[in-house]
């Protein structure tokens, strides 16, 4: 009778808890993680095309914020060009 079927199974969980702890982090990382190098858009939603309606609606909350209070955004708008290569 052999003794690795524990040891056996206790490597596939640890295989099982790693794929799982991957799954979430390239989740997050491509779905919830805003990126400085692309304007602070998420990949997925500059890669499905949701970039130009994001930019749009911000500057549009940067223009109404403006109006409200000017001297506490008096610096103008911040960049909302959209960088074409992701290179």
């Amino acid at each position: 009778m052999s003794n690795d079927n524990p040891y056996s199974e206790a490597r596939f969980k640890t295989i099982k808890d790693a794929r799982e702890w991957v799954c979430t982090l390239v989740d997050c990382y491509n779905n919830k993680h805003y990126h400085s190098g692309i304007n602070f858009l998420t990949p997925n939603s500059r890669h499905n095309g949701q970039d130009e309606e994001i930019m749009r609606r911000r500057k549009e909350l940067y223009k109404s914020a403006r109006k409200l209070d000017f001297q506490r955004f008096n610096k103008g708008i911040l960049n909302g060009k959209l960088l074409k290569s992701l290179l």
